[in-house]
């Protein structure tokens, strides 16, 4: 839980984000990573799966970043 903790405490509005995918309401998502209640066995797994996709969308994202700046480098060095 830890993990999954750090990773929604690390960008505003992944917890409400889990929340909504979990279909539960965001205080019972921070009781469940703060450990002062137990999510199911269903929740946890997907949870594991919300954190996967969120990780994978998260590598896209950083992906097509460096293809910008890598587009942009070869566009200054062009021009200089």
């Amino acid at each position: 839980m830890k993990e999954i903790n750090d990773f929604c405490r690390a960008k505003h509005g992944r917890l409400s984000e889990l929340a909504d995918f979990l279909g539960v309401k965001p205080p019972s998502v921070s009781r469940y990573l703060s450990g002062t209640s137990t999510p199911d066995p269903e929740k946890v797994k997907l949870m594991t799966v919300w954190m996967e996709q969120e990780i994978l969308k998260e590598s896209e994202r950083q992906s097509q970043l460096r293809k910008a700046i890598n587009e942009l480098r070869q566009r200054t060095n062009q021009i200089l």
